[in-house]
């Protein structure tokens, strides 16, 4: 089975975080799961370094490497082109100043307040690995 090593960021502003609903046909998994924003490492990079490129290809803003707060680490399994794979996910949250404004390029965005992260109307919506850190960092 093949394992891919991911970067993934939750985007917090004040009491929000952002994320984005899978939909075609720039998505390759998880499609129509709500999901942080990241994606798959590329040789030579750092975990930083992935989800800072990450985030800027899929939002439009940028954010220095510097300012990914490390979460820690989960793995699922889960499915990409319709095939299962395992996936290895580094987490990481940013916080953003309340004056920037947020789209999702490739997805719909969907907001979701600090406090309804873990409840039921959003944990079996979200993709394997932002459904295993939400449960194990928040």
């Amino acid at each position: 089975m093949r394992e891919f090593h991911v970067s993934m960021a939750f985007l917090g502003q004040g009491d929000r975080y952002y994320f984005q609903k899978r939909v075609g046909p720039f998505i390759s998994g998880a499609i129509g799961k709500i999901g942080c924003f990241g994606g798959q490492i590329e040789e030579g990079e750092s975990f930083e370094e992935a989800a800072s490129r990450e985030v800027q290809e899929e939002t439009g803003l940028h954010f220095l490497p510097q300012k990914f707060h490390y979460r820690g680490q989960v793995r699922v399994l889960s499915d990409r082109d319709g095939i299962e794979i395992r996936t290895k996910a580094e987490i990481f949250d940013v916080s953003m100043p309340q004056e920037i404004q947020i789209s999702a390029v490739h997805g719909e965005l969907v907001t979701i307040l600090a406090g309804d992260l873990k409840g039921a109307k959003y944990m079996r919506k979200y993709t394997p690995a932002t459904r295993a850190a939400v449960e194990k960092f928040f």
